[in-house]
This record gives structure tokens, C-alpha cells and sequence, in this order.
């Protein structure tokens, strides 16, 4: 069966990316498979930034950031079944997914003996010069899906 995958951030608000993933998969007759992509270096990042800022001579412990990677899995999870409810809604048929990785390795787990007709992929609204340098085509080489038709929707 076809599927249209649409991998989104927990936390970005990805209205018009979901709308279009969803309006693909009917079109198509396809599953759609939502995947809440988890950033895993995040809990480090902010991190490094709160000893930076913050916690001036202290070191954030272990337990916040444990506590921001659970909230962030919060997020994902309240994000896919937002989604899937939306798809439902549609006639869709949804599978919702929490991964956490880079993009392309999420892809490829995701389309596990699925023929996936579509990547939609929610991405952070840009400057006009972001979108200068940074073309689908160099999304579609690094999520090294060739066989599908890649969307990125910022907004």
C-alpha cells in the first residue's frame, strides 16, 4: 500500500505541512505515517546553554535534562495523535510514529516495507536567504530517498 510520510518537530507548530500530508494521503488513497522527529542532541544543547547563561559556576544536572527529553517525548506524542485525529477526521489512515535521530535515518526506519509515494517534511520558516541556500533537492539527498517525491513546507 502507499503511504505519505510526514515528519514534523514536537516542537514547531506545523499546520499548512500537516494539511498538505494529509490532503496527499487522501488524494493518493495512501496511509499517512506521522513521525515526531526528536532531536537527540537537544537535552545537550540546552544544557550547554544554561550552564552558559544561567547557572553561572554550576553545571545542570542530569536529572532537568532527562526531565526536557521526557517533555519533549510529551510533545511528540500529544503532536502525532493531534495529527492523526486531523487524518481520521479526513477518511485517512494514519500510523503515528515518536523516533529520534537525524532526519534521514527517521526516514528510512519509517518506511520499513512501505511504498512511500511522499516525504513531507515540516521545516522552520526561513529567511529569504535560507531558502536561497537551502533547496529540496539538498533535503532530498540527505534523507537519500530518491524513489520519492520530497515536500518541504516551512510555516
Amino acid at each position: 500500500m502507499k503511504a505519505v510520510l510526514l515528519l514534523a518537530s514536537p516542537t514547531r507548530d506545523s499546520p499548512l505541512a500537516c494539511a498538505y500530508a494529509i490532503e496527499r494521503a487522501r488524494a493518493l488513497g495512501a496511509e499517512l505515517v506521522v513521525a515526531a522527529v526528536l532531536d537527540p542532541a537537544v537535552g545537550d544543547r540546552v544544557s550547554r546553554k544554561l550552564d552558559e547563561r544561567a547557572f553561572v559556576g554550576e553545571k545542570v544536572t542530569e536529572s532537568v535534562v532527562c526531565c526536557l527529553e521526557r517533555d519533549l517525548r510529551i510533545q511528540g506524542e500529544e503532536l502525532v495523535q493531534a495529527i492523526a485525529a486531523q487524518a481520521r477526521a479526513a477518511g485517512v489512515g494514519v500510523t503515528t510514529r515518536i523516533e529520534e535521530g537525524e532526519l534521514s535515518d527517521v526516514a528510512g526506519r519509517c518506511c520499513g516495507g512501505r511504498e512511500i509515494a511522499v516525504v513531507v517534511v515540516a521545516a522552520e520558516k526561513r529567511s529569504w536567504v535560507g531558502r536561497l541556500f537551502a533547496a529540496d533537492a539538498d533535503v532530498q539527498r540527505r534523507l537519500r530517498l530518491p524513489h520519492c517525491e520530497i515536500k518541504v513546507i516551512e510555516g
